[in-house]
Formats: structure tokens, sequence, C-alpha cells
């Protein structure tokens, strides 16, 4: 069907394959490369993550071994007595209510920090390996925490009643924090398998557009032997063989274009350079 087009329709036709293949390779190019441009910024919001769920879970271990070594301390009270310094036992306990309390607001910086980058209290963007999961366990650790503080601030006696509501408070947020921990590390593990997958993807698509290139290129220059360069070739020849003395030789290239009136032009001519010869033959 294009063989009998005019040259212009198949310049055209040349030249859109010839776009086809520049704007597949570009594409494939340029998508490889803006994934690439987006890991780095993926991998530090995961690490980022990891900092906050690491912080979180190291300020609440803090709190928890702090209560424990007060409990240890041969005084009455735990962690929110009020008895005075008179000795050497007093600036133990003074120094762990200080490092208890040190932690306590260690860790509602750092997860008031963390909700604020997840967007749980601002409008930043998502930046969850799991969303509703990851939201949730924020949450939960939130609610303890709160419990937690407000049975520090309670002016009441520190019974063993009380101490084993603390230690509850404690472990509890201990828990939570090294799940959360658990959780983003096998987010992070998960995050790894994605990427390989992805890869694997990238590497599909810049092959198959390699090849798709390769062919489009391989099917131009078919095209423009075809209906380009091989009736030329045989216009020229034909047009040789003329000049060479072979009047009966006619050009036919069936390709009904530009070239073809070109050959139709020089046989028509050859058919009157040799009506005229005969004419003069005739008349010698």
């Amino acid at each position: 069907m294009l063989k009998r087009r005019s040259i212009r329709t198949k310049l055209i036709v040349a030249l859109a394959l010839l776009s086809t293949t520049v704007v597949l390779l570009a594409s494939s190019g340029f998508w490889g490369l803006y994934r690439y441009k987006q890991l780095p910024a993926t991998v530090s919001r995961r690490a980022m993550e990891i900092v906050f769920a690491n912080d979180l879970n190291r300020e609440a271990i803090t709190l928890r071994d702090s209560n424990e070594r007060m409990d240890e301390l041969p005084m009455d009270g735990g962690m929110i007595s009020r008895l005075p310094l008179e000795n050497l036992l007093e600036d133990v306990v003074q120094k762990e209510r200080e490092r208890f309390e040190a932690a306590l607001l260690g860790f509602s910086i750092q997860l008031q920090l963390y909700e604020d980058k997840l967007g749980m209290t601002s409008a930043e963007p998502n930046i969850l390996i799991y969303d509703n999961r990851q939201r949730r366990e924020v949450g939960e650790m939130r609610e303890t925490f709160d419990a937690l503080d407000s049975f520090c601030r309670e002016p009441a006696p520190m019974d063993d009643s009380r101490k084993q509501q603390l230690d509850e408070h404690l472990d509890t947020l201990v828990t939570q924090s090294e799940d959360h921990v658990s959780l983003i590390h096998s987010g992070m593990a998960e995050f790894s398998s994605d990427v390989r997958r992805q890869y694997r993807v990238w590497i599909a698509v810049a092959w198959s557009c390699t090849v798709l290139a390769l062919s489009m290129v391989g099917a131009l220059l078919w095209v423009f032997r075809s209906l380009v360069v091989k009736p030329f070739t045989t216009l020229l020849a034909g047009s040789r063989l003329v000049v060479e003395g072979q009047f009966d030789h006619r050009i036919d290239l069936g390709t009904g274009d530009e070239l073809s009136e070109l050959a139709e032009a020089m046989n028509g001519m050859t058919d009157r350079f040799q009506s005229t010869l005969a004419q003069l033959d005739s008349v010698n």
C-alpha cells in the first residue's frame, strides 16, 4: 500500500517512524531517571521513620530501667516520692528522678515530632510504610504516654498498688515501641523487595523499548531501501542502458509515485527517439 504512495507520503512515514523511535528511547531513559530520582528521597523518608521509632523505644526503655532502679533502692515512695535529701542514697534517688523526667520529656518530644512528620497533627504529606497500621500504633503509644504522664503528675503517695500501675504503664509503652520498631523494620524489608521488583520491571521496560526501537530502525531502513533506494537504483541503471544504445529497454518501477512518473517520461522519450530514428533511417 505504501509502495504506491507519493515520495512526500513516504518521507512523512519515515519521519514518523524516526520520531517514534526517538520518543520511545527518550521516554524510557527519562522514566528510569525519574524513578531513580524518587528512590533516594523514599529511602531518606524510610530511614527517618526508623530513627524516630528507635528514639521512642530508647526513651521508653530508659523510663522503665530508671523506674526499676528506683524500686531496687531501699527507700519508700518509688519514683514520685518527695523525701528530703539527707544522705548519699537520696542523691542517687534524685538523679534517678531527673533521669526519669528527662526520659519522659524526651519521649514526649520525640512522639510529638513523629506525629507531626506522619501528618497526624500537621498537613505534611504522608511518609508511612503501613499507613493505617502505623497511625494506629502511634495513636496507641500516645494514649499510653498520656496515661503515664497523668499518672506521674498525681500527688497521691506511691504504694504497692500504684507502683504496679506504673510498671504496667512502662511495660506497655516499651512493648508498643518495640512492636513499632519491628513494624518499621519489616516495612523496610518489604520496601527493599519492592525496589528489587521495580528494578526488574525497569530493566524489562528498558530492554523492551530498546528492542522496539531497534525494530523500528530496522523497519525504517527496509522502507527506505525498498521505496527509495531500490527505485532510484533501477531508474539509474535503466538510464545507463538507454545511454549505451539499448533503446528497446523500458524502465518499470511499479511504485506509482514521482519516480515512476519520471521512469514513464524516460520511456516515452525513448519511444519518441526510436520513432525519430526510424524516420531518419527511412529518409536516408
